[in-house]
């Protein structure tokens, strides 16, 4: 309990000490000014994702506050708590780099860039299997070919909010296909060298369970019914 307590102080010391960086930089727009337009999103994804690292941390902390076996404080994860803010900070500004490998124009939108920072912050499994995924729309292992033909088998995750980041696997994938969830495209669709994979950002859409429909400008068509959830 007494390492907890601590643990505790030192993620009130972490934000408070993001908050005031945050101030300080808000005071600071000329600093800014000198910055190039890619290094300022960097950081301020950095930024986003070790406040997420915090948030993280301090729930942590109170779900492991209890007396029960599954909810007590376990001293070995002392270390992960100490360090989430610094490798939440990492996995941030990488979130920014991997969604503009995926961008089709080189753009993305900052608001969009900014919630994913955070949300990588507050989950290290999401990032790793985001990270893997983007890997294998820009580096082909060879070992990793598909057979060829027109098929959609997946999509990751299967329950999200729009403005998440999804991707759809299969074989045969058209770089002008059109990919779409519940009836609606996805956003900034980016279809892999080997066409393989689509990935994408969920677009607004009502809560429920949809099909996903993938169409190729040929008019072949390949569908998964009621795989993916539109969380509210």
């Amino acid at each position: 309990m007494r390492m907890q307590i601590k643990i505790f102080v030192y993620d009130l010391f972490a934000l408070i000490a993001l908050v005031s960086l945050a101030t300080v930089y808000l005071k600071l727009p000329a600093f800014s000014a000198f910055i190039p337009e890619f290094l300022r999103v960097a950081i301020q994804c950095a930024w986003f994702g070790a406040l997420g690292g915090v948030v993280i941390s301090l729930k942590g902390i109170y779900d492991h506050s209890g007396a029960g076996p599954h909810n007590r404080w376990d001293d070995s994860y002392d270390l992960w708590h100490i360090g989430r803010p610094f490798s939440a900070a990492v996995a941030g500004a990488i979130t920014y780099l991997l969604l503009l490998a995926i961008s089709k124009n080189g753009e993305v939108s900052e608001p969009i860039v900014y919630a994913a920072a955070f949300i990588m912050g507050t989950q290290e499994n999401r990032f790793f299997n985001f990270l893997t995924e983007v890997a294998r729309l820009i580096v082909q292992v060879p070992s990793e070919t598909k057979a060829p033909g027109f098929q959609l088998t997946t999509i990751k995750p299967t329950h999200a909010r729009a403005g998440d980041l999804v991707i759809l696997s299969g074989h045969g994938f058209a770089a002008q296909l059109q990919a779409t969830v519940g009836g609606q495209p996805l956003v900034q669709a980016q279809v892999s060298a080997d066409g393989t994979t689509v990935a994408g950002v969920l677009p607004a859409h009502d809560r429920g369970t949809f099909d996903v429909v993938i169409t190729n400008p040929d008019g072949a068509c390949a569908t998964l019914r009621e795989a993916f959830t539109f969380l509210p």
